[in-house]
Protein backbone atom coordinates (compact mmCIF):
# COMPACT_ATOMS: atom_id res chain seq x y z
CA UNK A 1 0.00 0.00 0.00
CA UNK A 2 0.94 3.21 -0.96
CA UNK A 3 0.84 6.41 1.08
CA UNK A 4 0.56 9.74 0.52
CA UNK A 5 1.28 12.92 2.94
CA UNK A 6 1.34 16.68 1.73
CA UNK A 7 4.20 17.86 3.27
CA UNK A 8 4.50 15.17 6.06
CA UNK A 9 8.12 14.97 7.04
CA UNK A 10 7.91 13.40 10.58
CA UNK A 11 5.40 10.11 10.86
CA UNK A 12 2.63 10.24 12.93
CA UNK A 13 2.07 7.27 15.54
CA UNK A 14 -1.45 5.56 15.52
CA UNK A 15 -1.38 6.07 18.98
CA UNK A 16 -0.85 10.06 19.09
CA UNK A 17 1.54 11.52 20.94
CA UNK A 18 1.74 15.41 21.15
CA UNK A 19 4.04 16.77 18.80
CA UNK A 20 4.94 20.02 20.97
CA UNK A 21 4.45 18.08 24.57
CA UNK A 22 7.12 20.44 26.27
CA UNK A 23 10.15 22.52 24.67
CA UNK A 24 12.73 19.79 26.43
CA UNK A 25 10.87 17.21 24.71
CA UNK A 26 10.47 18.49 21.60
CA UNK A 27 14.22 19.71 21.34
CA UNK A 28 14.95 16.10 22.22
CA UNK A 29 12.64 14.86 19.34
CA UNK A 30 14.26 17.61 16.80
CA UNK A 31 17.89 16.64 18.00
CA UNK A 32 17.62 13.35 16.68
CA UNK A 33 14.95 13.38 13.68
CA UNK A 34 15.27 17.13 12.87
CA UNK A 35 18.32 19.09 11.42
CA UNK A 36 17.05 22.55 11.58
CA UNK A 37 19.72 25.14 11.83
CA UNK A 38 19.28 27.02 8.96
CA UNK A 39 15.20 27.95 7.64
CA UNK A 40 15.57 28.06 3.83
CA UNK A 41 14.61 31.62 2.17
CA UNK A 42 10.58 32.29 1.72
CA UNK A 43 9.31 34.76 -0.62
CA UNK A 44 5.98 36.16 0.68
CA UNK A 45 3.32 37.25 -1.87
CA UNK A 46 0.29 38.52 -0.44
CA UNK A 47 -0.81 40.66 2.56
CA UNK A 48 1.46 42.42 5.49
CA UNK A 49 -0.47 39.83 7.73
CA UNK A 50 0.97 36.64 5.83
CA UNK A 51 3.93 38.05 5.81
CA UNK A 52 4.26 38.75 9.71
CA UNK A 53 2.76 35.77 10.06
CA UNK A 54 5.24 33.44 8.45
CA UNK A 55 8.28 35.35 10.48
CA UNK A 56 6.74 35.13 13.92
CA UNK A 57 6.10 31.34 12.99
CA UNK A 58 9.41 30.54 11.94
CA UNK A 59 10.79 32.54 14.62
CA UNK A 60 8.85 30.72 17.20
CA UNK A 61 9.96 28.02 15.33
CA UNK A 62 13.46 28.63 15.46
CA UNK A 63 12.78 29.49 19.88
CA UNK A 64 11.41 25.68 20.16
CA UNK A 65 14.02 23.69 18.11
CA UNK A 66 17.05 25.64 18.78
CA UNK A 67 16.89 27.85 21.83
CA UNK A 68 20.34 27.78 21.92
CA UNK A 69 20.48 29.61 18.66
CA UNK A 70 17.81 32.66 19.91
CA UNK A 71 20.46 34.44 21.36
CA UNK A 72 18.41 37.44 22.56
CA UNK A 73 20.97 39.97 22.74
CA UNK A 74 19.12 42.60 21.00
CA UNK A 75 15.50 43.95 21.66
CA UNK A 76 13.73 42.24 18.86
CA UNK A 77 14.14 39.13 17.41
CA UNK A 78 16.48 38.53 14.03
CA UNK A 79 14.82 39.18 11.19
CA UNK A 80 13.89 36.59 9.12
CA UNK A 81 15.08 35.10 5.47
CA UNK A 82 11.51 36.81 4.32
CA UNK A 83 11.53 38.49 0.69
CA UNK A 84 7.69 40.34 0.42
CA UNK A 85 6.22 41.35 -2.05
CA UNK A 86 3.02 43.32 -1.14
CA UNK A 87 -0.72 42.56 -3.27
CA UNK A 88 -3.00 44.28 -1.62
CA UNK A 89 -5.14 46.36 -3.40
CA UNK A 90 -5.97 48.90 -1.52
CA UNK A 91 -3.63 50.53 0.63
CA UNK A 92 -3.41 49.50 4.33
CA UNK A 93 -3.22 52.52 6.92
CA UNK A 94 -0.48 50.86 9.15
CA UNK A 95 -0.03 52.06 12.99
CA UNK A 96 4.11 52.84 13.61
CA UNK A 97 4.64 49.79 15.40
CA UNK A 98 3.12 47.07 12.43
CA UNK A 99 5.72 49.22 9.98
CA UNK A 100 8.33 48.94 12.75
CA UNK A 101 7.57 45.00 13.21
CA UNK A 102 7.67 44.72 9.05
CA UNK A 103 10.85 46.39 9.01
CA UNK A 104 12.63 44.30 11.77
CA UNK A 105 10.94 40.81 10.71
CA UNK A 106 11.64 40.54 7.11
CA UNK A 107 14.40 40.59 5.15
CA UNK A 108 13.35 42.60 2.22
CA UNK A 109 10.63 44.67 0.98
CA UNK A 110 9.70 44.25 -2.68
CA UNK A 111 7.46 46.19 -4.94
CA UNK A 112 3.83 45.52 -5.51
CA UNK A 113 3.73 42.85 -7.76
CA UNK A 114 0.94 40.47 -8.99
CA UNK A 115 3.65 39.01 -12.25
CA UNK A 116 5.36 35.60 -10.32
CA UNK A 117 7.65 35.36 -13.14
CA UNK A 118 9.64 38.82 -12.30
CA UNK A 119 8.79 37.93 -8.43
CA UNK A 120 11.19 34.45 -9.30
CA UNK A 121 13.62 36.73 -10.94
CA UNK A 122 13.95 39.42 -8.23
CA UNK A 123 13.98 36.54 -5.40
CA UNK A 124 16.77 34.86 -7.18
CA UNK A 125 18.70 37.63 -7.73
CA UNK A 126 18.38 39.23 -3.88
CA UNK A 127 18.70 35.38 -2.39
CA UNK A 128 21.84 34.76 -4.34
CA UNK A 129 23.45 38.05 -3.26
CA UNK A 130 23.03 37.30 0.57
CA UNK A 131 24.82 33.55 -0.78
CA UNK A 132 21.32 31.70 0.41
CA UNK A 133 20.58 28.38 -1.30
CA UNK A 134 18.61 28.81 -4.12
CA UNK A 135 17.79 24.86 -5.05
CA UNK A 136 15.59 25.38 -1.73
CA UNK A 137 13.19 28.49 -2.12
CA UNK A 138 9.99 28.81 -0.67
CA UNK A 139 7.49 30.55 -2.04
CA UNK A 140 4.07 31.20 -0.68
CA UNK A 141 0.89 32.86 -2.18
CA UNK A 142 -2.76 33.30 -1.65
CA UNK A 143 -4.95 32.32 -4.34
CA UNK A 144 -8.60 33.73 -5.20
CA UNK A 145 -9.58 30.17 -5.64
CA UNK A 146 -12.07 29.07 -8.25
CA UNK A 147 -12.48 32.29 -10.15
CA UNK A 148 -11.07 33.65 -12.98
CA UNK A 149 -8.26 35.64 -11.06
CA UNK A 150 -7.58 32.28 -9.49
CA UNK A 151 -7.49 30.22 -12.92
CA UNK A 152 -4.92 33.30 -14.13
CA UNK A 153 -2.62 32.93 -10.81
CA UNK A 154 -2.22 29.22 -10.89
CA UNK A 155 -1.53 29.19 -14.46
CA UNK A 156 1.37 32.03 -13.74
CA UNK A 157 2.38 29.61 -11.11
CA UNK A 158 3.05 27.06 -12.61
CA UNK A 159 5.13 28.35 -15.26
CA UNK A 160 7.44 29.07 -12.41
CA UNK A 161 6.73 26.46 -9.59
CA UNK A 162 9.66 24.37 -10.14
CA UNK A 163 11.76 26.69 -9.24
CA UNK A 164 10.35 26.42 -5.44
CA UNK A 165 11.34 23.52 -3.10
CA UNK A 166 8.16 24.05 -1.36
CA UNK A 167 5.10 26.12 -2.10
CA UNK A 168 2.70 27.00 0.90
CA UNK A 169 -1.34 27.72 -0.83
CA UNK A 170 -3.85 29.71 0.64
CA UNK A 171 -6.82 28.77 -0.67
CA UNK A 172 -9.52 31.72 -0.70
CA UNK A 173 -13.04 31.07 -1.45
CA UNK A 174 -15.58 33.35 0.21
CA UNK A 175 -16.35 35.45 -1.99
CA UNK A 176 -17.99 32.45 -4.40
CA UNK A 177 -19.42 30.43 -1.46
CA UNK A 178 -22.91 30.55 -0.92
CA UNK A 179 -24.53 31.04 2.83
CA UNK A 180 -27.02 27.76 3.84
CA UNK A 181 -28.39 27.86 7.34
CA UNK A 182 -26.78 27.81 10.81
CA UNK A 183 -24.45 30.54 8.95
CA UNK A 184 -22.75 27.87 7.50
CA UNK A 185 -21.56 28.46 3.49
CA UNK A 186 -21.20 25.90 0.50
CA UNK A 187 -20.03 25.83 -2.70
CA UNK A 188 -21.81 24.63 -5.50
CA UNK A 189 -20.90 21.03 -7.39
CA UNK A 190 -20.25 22.88 -10.75
CA UNK A 191 -17.51 25.30 -8.72
CA UNK A 192 -15.94 22.45 -7.16
CA UNK A 193 -15.61 20.34 -10.18
CA UNK A 194 -14.27 23.11 -12.14
CA UNK A 195 -11.91 24.02 -8.18
CA UNK A 196 -10.69 20.70 -7.86
CA UNK A 197 -9.61 19.93 -11.47
CA UNK A 198 -7.49 23.20 -12.06
CA UNK A 199 -5.85 22.20 -8.44
CA UNK A 200 -5.18 18.58 -9.73
CA UNK A 201 -3.37 19.85 -12.57
CA UNK A 202 -1.78 22.10 -10.87
CA UNK A 203 -0.19 19.62 -8.07
CA UNK A 204 0.86 17.34 -10.84
CA UNK A 205 3.08 20.01 -11.90
CA UNK A 206 5.04 19.90 -8.86
CA UNK A 207 6.42 16.61 -8.65
CA UNK A 208 8.91 16.50 -7.15
CA UNK A 209 8.87 19.25 -4.95
CA UNK A 210 6.72 19.66 -2.32
CA UNK A 211 3.03 21.73 -1.45
CA UNK A 212 0.83 22.51 1.08
CA UNK A 213 -2.51 23.67 0.36
CA UNK A 214 -4.77 25.62 3.36
CA UNK A 215 -8.97 25.51 2.39
CA UNK A 216 -11.75 26.45 4.32
CA UNK A 217 -14.28 23.60 5.24
CA UNK A 218 -16.71 24.30 2.76
CA UNK A 219 -14.50 24.12 0.20
CA UNK A 220 -13.09 20.52 1.02
CA UNK A 221 -16.41 19.65 1.76
CA UNK A 222 -17.59 20.42 -1.87
CA UNK A 223 -14.86 19.00 -3.82
CA UNK A 224 -15.23 15.82 -1.45
CA UNK A 225 -18.80 15.23 -2.73
CA UNK A 226 -17.88 16.27 -6.34
CA UNK A 227 -15.46 13.57 -6.23
CA UNK A 228 -12.45 16.40 -7.19
CA UNK A 229 -10.58 16.40 -3.90
CA UNK A 230 -7.16 16.16 -5.52
CA UNK A 231 -4.65 13.18 -5.38
CA UNK A 232 -1.24 12.97 -5.44
CA UNK A 233 -0.31 9.40 -6.22
CA UNK A 234 3.39 10.54 -7.52
CA UNK A 235 5.91 12.22 -6.28
CA UNK A 236 7.92 13.32 -3.03
CA UNK A 237 4.73 14.79 -1.11
CA UNK A 238 4.99 12.46 2.13
CA UNK A 239 2.70 9.48 2.81
CA UNK A 240 -0.49 10.82 3.45
CA UNK A 241 -2.53 13.60 1.76
CA UNK A 242 -3.17 15.92 4.67
CA UNK A 243 -4.85 19.12 4.00
CA UNK A 244 -5.12 22.44 6.26
CA UNK A 245 -8.86 23.87 7.31
CA UNK A 246 -9.73 27.29 7.93
CA UNK A 247 -12.15 26.38 10.05
CA UNK A 248 -15.06 28.21 11.93
CA UNK A 249 -16.34 27.43 15.53
CA UNK A 250 -19.62 26.36 13.44
CA UNK A 251 -17.88 23.78 11.30
CA UNK A 252 -16.57 21.74 14.25
CA UNK A 253 -18.48 20.65 17.19
CA UNK A 254 -16.13 21.97 20.18
CA UNK A 255 -14.49 25.12 19.79
CA UNK A 256 -11.05 25.04 17.47
CA UNK A 257 -8.32 27.22 15.93
CA UNK A 258 -7.26 24.82 13.44
CA UNK A 259 -8.15 21.35 12.28
CA UNK A 260 -6.37 19.09 9.69
CA UNK A 261 -7.56 16.27 7.52
CA UNK A 262 -5.61 13.41 6.52
CA UNK A 263 -6.11 10.64 3.90
CA UNK A 264 -4.76 7.48 3.41
CA UNK A 265 -5.36 6.10 -0.09
CA UNK A 266 -4.78 2.67 -1.41
CA UNK A 267 -3.98 2.87 -5.14
CA UNK A 268 -3.76 -1.08 -5.41
CA UNK A 269 -7.43 -1.40 -4.26
CA UNK A 270 -9.91 -0.58 -6.78
CA UNK A 271 -13.04 -0.69 -4.36
CA UNK A 272 -12.80 2.75 -2.77
CA UNK A 273 -8.92 2.64 -2.21
CA UNK A 274 -8.94 6.02 -4.07
CA UNK A 275 -12.89 7.32 -2.85
CA UNK A 276 -11.85 10.04 0.58
CA UNK A 277 -15.04 8.77 1.57
CA UNK A 278 -14.07 5.42 1.75
CA UNK A 279 -10.73 5.21 2.80
CA UNK A 280 -9.06 5.61 6.22
CA UNK A 281 -9.46 8.91 7.27
CA UNK A 282 -8.41 11.43 10.51
CA UNK A 283 -9.05 14.82 11.35
CA UNK A 284 -6.75 16.64 13.82
CA UNK A 285 -8.44 19.51 15.65
CA UNK A 286 -6.59 22.18 17.39
CA UNK A 287 -8.33 23.11 20.74
CA UNK A 288 -8.59 27.36 21.38
CA UNK A 289 -6.34 27.87 24.07
CA UNK A 290 -8.03 30.85 25.52
CA UNK A 291 -11.81 30.83 24.68
CA UNK A 292 -12.38 33.96 25.75
CA UNK A 293 -10.21 35.46 23.05
CA UNK A 294 -12.07 34.53 20.39
CA UNK A 295 -15.35 36.22 19.52
CA UNK A 296 -14.76 36.06 15.88
CA UNK A 297 -12.97 34.97 12.64
CA UNK A 298 -11.18 37.39 10.61
CA UNK A 299 -9.72 37.09 6.97
CA UNK A 300 -6.65 39.06 8.45
CA UNK A 301 -6.45 36.31 11.04
CA UNK A 302 -6.81 33.45 8.66
CA UNK A 303 -4.64 34.45 6.73
CA UNK A 304 -1.81 34.85 9.19
CA UNK A 305 -2.38 31.42 10.05
CA UNK A 306 -2.52 30.44 6.37
CA UNK A 307 1.26 31.38 6.38
CA UNK A 308 2.40 30.62 9.59
CA UNK A 309 1.15 26.80 8.61
CA UNK A 310 3.09 26.64 5.13
CA UNK A 311 5.94 28.75 6.45
CA UNK A 312 6.70 25.85 9.70
CA UNK A 313 5.90 23.02 7.00
CA UNK A 314 7.89 24.66 4.62
CA UNK A 315 10.92 25.09 7.06
CA UNK A 316 11.18 21.18 8.03
CA UNK A 317 8.23 20.72 10.51
CA UNK A 318 6.01 18.15 10.57
CA UNK A 319 2.08 19.23 9.93
CA UNK A 320 0.63 18.66 13.19
CA UNK A 321 3.19 20.81 14.83
CA UNK A 322 2.91 23.20 12.22
CA UNK A 323 -0.88 24.28 12.92
CA UNK A 324 -0.24 24.15 16.67
CA UNK A 325 1.85 27.23 15.55
CA UNK A 326 0.32 28.80 13.33
CA UNK A 327 -3.16 28.31 15.28
CA UNK A 328 -1.20 30.26 18.21
CA UNK A 329 -0.18 32.85 15.89
CA UNK A 330 -3.48 33.80 14.32
CA UNK A 331 -4.88 33.74 17.99
CA UNK A 332 -2.58 37.15 18.92
CA UNK A 333 -3.58 38.03 15.86
CA UNK A 334 -7.74 38.08 16.84
CA UNK A 335 -7.12 39.10 20.33
CA UNK A 336 -5.49 42.25 18.91
CA UNK A 337 -7.42 43.04 16.19
CA UNK A 338 -4.62 43.51 14.42
CA UNK A 339 -0.64 42.10 13.67
CA UNK A 340 1.10 41.19 17.05
CA UNK A 341 4.32 43.08 17.18
CA UNK A 342 7.49 41.51 16.29
CA UNK A 343 8.77 41.10 19.53
CA UNK A 344 10.68 38.63 21.81
CA UNK A 345 6.92 38.99 24.04
CA UNK A 346 5.07 38.02 20.83
CA UNK A 347 7.43 34.75 19.95
CA UNK A 348 7.53 33.92 23.69
CA UNK A 349 3.91 33.67 23.65
CA UNK A 350 3.61 32.00 20.50
CA UNK A 351 5.67 29.11 21.88
CA UNK A 352 3.57 28.95 24.96
CA UNK A 353 0.30 28.84 23.49
CA UNK A 354 1.77 26.05 20.75
CA UNK A 355 3.00 23.77 23.72
CA UNK A 356 -0.63 24.39 25.49
CA UNK A 357 -2.21 23.11 22.31
CA UNK A 358 -0.12 20.36 21.42
CA UNK A 359 -0.39 18.81 24.83
CA UNK A 360 -4.87 19.16 24.03
CA UNK A 361 -5.40 18.08 20.51
CA UNK A 362 -7.76 16.02 19.61
CA UNK A 363 -7.51 13.19 17.38
CA UNK A 364 -10.71 11.73 15.41
CA UNK A 365 -10.68 8.75 13.25
CA UNK A 366 -13.40 9.88 10.14
CA UNK A 367 -14.09 13.36 11.06
CA UNK A 368 -13.98 14.56 7.11
CA UNK A 369 -16.90 11.99 6.91
CA UNK A 370 -18.45 12.98 9.78
CA UNK A 371 -18.54 16.72 8.64
CA UNK A 372 -19.44 15.83 5.40
CA UNK A 373 -22.83 13.99 6.67
CA UNK A 374 -23.24 16.93 8.88
CA UNK A 375 -23.30 19.25 5.90
CA UNK A 376 -26.05 17.09 4.59
CA UNK A 377 -24.55 15.63 2.14
CA UNK A 378 -24.97 11.86 0.75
Amino acid sequence: MKKIFFMAQVKIASTFVSPIPSIQSTRERCSSSLHISKTPPLVVVGTVNEALGAAMAICAKDAIMNPGLMERHTPVPPAQSIAFYNTDKERQQLSSETISSIQNALLYLGPSLNNFEQILADSLQLFSRIDQDNEHQMLYTSVEFGTEQGIRQLRSLSLVCNRFAFMGLNLNTGNINSQIADDRFIMSREQAEISGSKLQSFLDERNPSSTAAIMDTPTHLAMLQANSLPRCKEGALGEKDTWAIKATIQDIDCDNSGVLFEYQYNYNDPFGGCDPLMCPSVGYIIPQVHSSMYNSMSREAKDAYAAAYSAGVGSGLDNVSSICIASSVESLFMKLGRPPVYSWATIDKIVEHSIEAGKSIKKENGLPRKLYKEYGYK
